[in-house]
């Protein structure tokens, strides 16, 4: 991706001054080489460069980990190590900051190359999914339907408002919880417990909607009835790797007067 910006934070002035060089020949832009991780939070905040090239070992108070914290926490902006340091214990810290990559010094030319081609190009991915993440919520927090969404394991990963509304569970509470801990269906004329069709949805990896006469278990022990239906979420290989519910209250159907045994919201 020629023609991006990348800040070099190295306090070693002639390896400042080599990196600048690479990164030139590469043909990025590297106008700016900084020595302290003050200074690289500072003109990451200021500048917003593509990328950051950041050093672990830094003069000054502030670490190159430190300073990747703040630059991630304020800027989103991806991150390369480029250090020769390389123990254990240094890895292990640098990489729960989150980093693009992870470089040793010396290093080839190409290596960097490629490296700074993955992490641009893999922050960009992640750019459009984030979008596309948050259309999707905007779109399903708007409509009519209530709507829950799990992971492959039927644990709760997104509740629209209406779900909020009908189950009495606030998505905050409801996120991480399996889904009959907050979608508990009984029978509308025996009041014995019902299957929702998330199972049958997993097994089939098909489509299922059942408009049987079936009562939701609010969270306050009212019961409301409900169509619903369970459609398999499938990532790029075919695999289900989640199901998305999809229920509304129906009228027609007497509720409201059985009790799981709990009273307010």
């Amino acid at each position: 991706m020629p023609g991006k910006n990348i800040l070099v934070v190295e306090d070693d002035r002639i390896s400042g001054a080599y990196i600048q060089n690479v990164l030139t020949r590469l043909g990025y832009d590297a106008p700016l080489v900084v020595d302290t991780g003050e200074d690289a939070v500072h003109k990451a905040v200021e500048t917003r460069p593509d990328l950051v090239l950041m050093d672990i070992g830094l003069a000054g108070e502030m670490t190159g980990i430190q300073a990747a914290v703040q630059i991630r926490e304020k800027t989103g902006i991806p991150l390369i190590y480029l250090t020769a340091l390389s123990d254990a214990q240094t890895i292990h810290e640098a990489k729960v900051t989150g980093p693009f990559g992870f470089i040793s010094k010396p290093f080839h030319e190409q290596v960097l190359h490629m490296a700074i081609e993955i992490a641009m190009y893999r922050h960009e991915m992640e750019e459009r999914m984030r979008e596309n993440e948050a259309w999707l919520k905007t779109i399903l927090a708007g409509i009519g339907d209530a709507v829950v969404a799990t992971d492959h394991k039927s644990r709760v990963r997104f509740m629209n408002p209406v779900a909020e509304k009908l189950t009495g569970w606030e998505e905050k509470e409801a996120l991480g919880r399996y889904l009959d801990e907050i979608f508990h269906l009984i029978g509308g004329e025996t009041g014995a417990p019902a299957q929702s069709p998330v199972g049958q949805a997993i097994r089939d990896k098909a489509p299922v909607s059942q408009k049987n006469h079936v009562l939701l278990v609010r969270r306050n022990g009212q019961t409301l009835a409900i169509e619903d239906s369970a459609s398999p979420i499938r990532d790029v290989s075919g695999n289900v790797t989640g199901v998305v519910m999809v229920f509304r209250e129906v009228c027609g159907l007497e509720h409201g007067k059985r009790s799981a045994g709990k009273s307010g919201d």
